[in-house]
């Protein structure tokens, strides 16, 4: 489980994942204690985590393993197959990859509900399995980051073309596109205003896009970003 899991968590999440042998924990945790819950200080993640290394789990385990593994391998559709990697080969090829991970979802997700770790909140409390269901996504999208959102030489050329050119424009204040930042930027407790200060955070939250790797992270975050610029104008 270790293999598969591990994906930079925070240190006190790695201290829950044993190594996934057949000795792993059956009592109450898979990790040797209580299993979390969902609870305000809790990472929803670490609840998931949890829930995954408890043995009764490992089949679950299984079969999420051997579906990265199938995809991530040599002979694995991520590799490209024999589709050419441009053009329209391509785009049916990232379509025929995107749709056998969300089938795959649907399918994992079927045998959470059912399951005896997962069933009470996936009938009762859809705020839990909703949570759930994300975690679900984020960890095999992590394993899969790499593979899902890869890129070609060409495509690589094209983002360093791209943010040369937004380097070139990185002079320009809101004034010269007809902005007046007295009149738009809210002022500082100091009565002074600054456009960058303003949206500092809708720009860290941006910046932080590229470190997620599930497409529900993704969009959670363009609507942050969104909506903090909104606010803001």
């Amino acid at each position: 489980l270790t293999d598969i899991v591990d994906d930079g968590l925070h240190i006190e999440v790695q201290a829950l994942l044993p190594t996934f042998e057949v000795n792993v924990d059956d009592q109450e945790g898979g990790a040797g204690g209580k299993l979390l819950v969902y609870e305000a200080t809790v990472d929803p993640y670490a609840v998931f985590i949890d829930k995954l290394c408890h043995s009764t789990a490992a089949e679950i385990v299984r079969i999420m393993k051997h579906f990265i593994t199938k995809v991530t391998g040599p002979a694995g559709t991520s590799r490209g197959g024999s589709f050419d990697k441009t053009g329209t080969s391509r785009r049916d090829f990232h379509a025929a990859s995107a749709k056998a991970v969300w089938e795959h979802l649907d399918s994992v997700a079927s045998l959470l509900r059912v399951h005896p770790l997962w069933s009470e909140e996936a009938q009762g409390d859809t705020e839990k399995w909703t949570q759930t269901l994300l975690c679900l996504e984020r960890f095999v999208f992590c394993k899969l980051r790499s593979t899902v959102f890869n890129s070609t030489p060409e495509e690589d050329i094209s983002d360093r073309q791209f943010a040369s050119h937004l380097a070139a424009v990185a002079f320009m204040e809101p004034v010269h596109v007809g902005i007046d930042e007295a009149v738009v930027f809210p002022r500082a407790t100091d009565g002074s205003f600054s456009w960058r200060r303003a949206l500092a955070e809708p720009i860290s939250r941006l910046k932080a896009l590229e470190s997620l790797s599930s497409p529900s992270e993704m969009h959670v975050c363009i609507k942050e970003v969104t909506l903090g610029v909104g606010e803001i104008l």
